[in-house]
């Protein structure tokens, strides 16, 4: 949080901290950790682990940390881990998706004004989240179906939610865990803002329609080796119209609030 070095500031003060530590307690055995979110296995007694952390809460006056200390299950981030029955026989631990007490599902509405592909999109995305992090299958489908009854509650059909989870068996859970190679060379992009009233599929058309000249072209075509792809940007909001995060002169204050009063006046009308 803060400004755009935050991450890389969080980092560097944590590293810092896991070497005045790690080397000084032989029973972590495993020390995990993403950003200041920490998983930790610890191979000692609950008053141990309770003086670890307070070693930790002294090594900085403003880095404290709050713990959650389980012997059966603990959440991290989004994962739950817990001794299931796969531990009782061969010692192996399971996982599930974690929601928060707080969650309050409310996903995208399928009214918004969003290309197809981000619906389809978010919506494929998370049931894939959900086959990464459940190595039970009926914690998969009860965290999938879930999920469906959320979605047809923010106006999504059936037959859409079908057709974006299509082809995601949980069978196929390894190859999701599986970390896919990043494309070497960026795409070309033609970005432009987008519109509910204009189809992607007739831009994409009228923008292909001359593309042979481009491939033909010996110089053209190694500058543009591929196809460009649509990619759309956010259109200006009612957000954006009221609220300004630039400070401003007195001046373009002044303007600024004659034309915000002006907009919600037509809104007032037009309601």
């Amino acid at each position: 949080m803060g400004s755009q070095a935050s991450p890389e500031i969080c980092d560097i003060v944590m590293h810092r901290l896991e070497n005045q530590i790690l080397p000084t307690d032989n029973k972590i055995l495993k020390w995990l950790r993403y950003r200041d979110d920490i998983l930790l296995l610890y191979d000692g007694t609950h008053q141990e682990l309770e003086h670890l952390v307070k070693r930790l809460n002294e090594i900085h006056r403003f880095l404290k940390f709050t713990v959650e200390i389980s012997n059966t299950e603990v959440t991290y981030l989004d994962l739950k881990i817990f001794k299931g029955t796969r531990f009782e026989t061969n010692g192996l631990l399971d996982t599930k998706v974690h929601t928060k007490p707080t969650e309050t599902f409310q996903y995208l509405d399928r009214n918004s004004a969003h290309p197809l592909a981000t619906f389809k999109g978010f919506i494929k995305g998370e049931i894939l989240r959900y086959a990464r992090l459940c190595n039970n299958e009926t914690d998969f489908l009860e965290k999938k179906n879930a999920f469906t009854e959320k979605l047809l509650l923010r106006n999504y059909k059936k037959e859409e939610i079908a057709t974006a989870t299509k082809g995601i068996k949980f069978e196929n859970r390894r190859q999701y865990l599986t970390t896919n190679p990043k494309q070497k060379e960026p795409p070309l992009v033609f970005k432009l803002t987008y519109t509910p009233h204009i189809k992607t599929t007739h831009l994409k058309k009228a923008l292909l329609k001359h593309w042979h000249l481009i491939s033909q072209h010996a110089e053209l075509s190694k500058l543009f080796p591929k196809e460009p792809i649509l990619a759309y940007k956010r259109a200006q909001n009612l957000k954006d119209l009221l609220v300004n995060s630039r400070f401003r002169s007195n001046e373009e204050s002044a303007d600024s609030q004659g034309s915000h009063e002006a907009l919600l006046d037509a809104l007032i009308d037009a309601l």
